[in-house]
Formats: structure tokens, C-alpha cells, sequence
């Protein structure tokens, strides 16, 4: 199982085409989140780290 409030790396394919939500933090990062109905296949998934920046962070 993966740690509640942990980054993961992952890689996925999708079969949808749509672009990802785009979203700048506060501190100039940028996130990518795409709607988790269109995930099709999630592998190499990669623990980054246990106490990640935030802002990082994607609001589940």
C-alpha cells in the first residue's frame, strides 16, 4: 500500500487524449493532474519522498 501524504514518481498510459489540468503553486511549480477515470495502465511506481514540498501536493 502506498504512505498516506508520501510523493510517488509513476508512469501510465491513458486512452484519452485530453490535455492534463495544469496548475501553478504559489512557489512557481508547476503540477500536472489528469482525471483518474481516464488512467489505463500505472507502472514503475517510485517512492520520491515520505515529506514531500506541499505544493506538490494535489488535493485528492
Amino acid at each position: 500500500p502506498l504512505k498516506t501524504g508520501a510523493a510517488y514518481s509513476l508512469e501510465y498510459e491513458t486512452e484519452d487524449i485530453l490535455k492534463p489540468f495544469v496548475q501553478k503553486s504559489r512557489s512557481g511549480k508547476t503540477t500536472y493532474s489528469y482525471p483518474q477515470r481516464f488512467y489505463h495502465k500505472i507502472t514503475n511506481v517510485n517512492l520520491v519522498s515520505t515529506d514531500p514540498d506541499p505544493d506538490l501536493l494535489l488535493d485528492l
